[in-house]
């Protein structure tokens, strides 16, 4: 018997015809700590975004919010949150809600971020 099989929890399984991240957000969201581990894991996949250590709190069809805590590695020379990371964090945002999105609805046209 695999392991997958033994395990208590459902995870996606990568056969191309599902969502992989709504899967996983719909596996981990619910969990103690699994909206971090999921925001983990999509910096993993993206490790330019996954540098700002950004978590995503909120994730639906076409609609994502993101949190990033402010400290020293987020700042710039100035000491004020730099340019870049804001520019990642609304990158983030706005990639994750529009990933989500392709599975429920491809024809409209508007996406609050």
């Amino acid at each position: 018997m695999a392991l997958l099989d033994r395990l208590p929890i459902r995870l996606p399984r990568l056969d191309g015809g599902r969502n992989l991240l709504r899967d996983l957000w719909n596996l981990l969201s619910g969990m103690p700590g699994g909206k971090r581990v999921f925001s983990r894991l999509v910096g993993r996949m993206a490790p330019y975004s996954g540098t700002i250590h950004a978590t995503v709190t909120v994730l639906r069809a076409g609609y994502a919010e993101v949190q990033m805590h402010d400290r020293r590695s987020v700042r710039n020379h100035l000491d004020c949150v730099h340019a870049i990371a804001l520019a990642n964090l609304a990158e983030l945002a706005g990639n994750v809600a529009l990933i989500d999105r392709k599975s429920t609805r491809l024809n409209s046209s508007h996406i609050t971020i």
